[in-house]
């Protein structure tokens, strides 16, 4: 009887270790270093700044909801064109996907975007 109770308990582990390595995977595969470039914009309907980087990429663009530590203020440059490099980490936010750029380097590329 112990044998019978035994071989569902160790099914029911290595589905449960199956699953979180799996969920440690795709985190993995989330997160990856960025350099680009792009124009800075605000988001207008948020009540606090957001600000979010809209950069070309191969066949469209990409939006990157950027994140700063310190005190880098990004408000001054709405409207320019801007090279970031940083850990961007791609998360599910009401049913879609949204890419958020932690910046850790930034510096103004133009003016004027493009």
């Amino acid at each position: 009887m112990r044998a019978a109770v035994r071989r569902p308990v160790r099914r029911i582990v290595a589905v449960v270790a199956l699953a979180i390595t799996t969920a440690a995977v795709s985190a993995l595969w989330a997160s990856q270093s960025v350099h680009t470039v792009g124009c800075l914009e605000r988001d207008a309907a948020a009540r606090s700044a957001i600000y979010r980087l809209v950069a070309k990429i191969e066949g469209g663009t990409r939006s990157y909801r950027l994140t700063t530590t310190g005190s880098l203020d990004l408000g001054p440059y709405v409207g320019k064109s801007v090279d970031v490099e940083g850990t961007a980490t791609k998360k599910t936010v009401g049913g879609r996907d949204e890419w958020e750029l932690a910046v850790q380097s930034f510096k103004v590329a133009s003016e004027h975007c493009e």
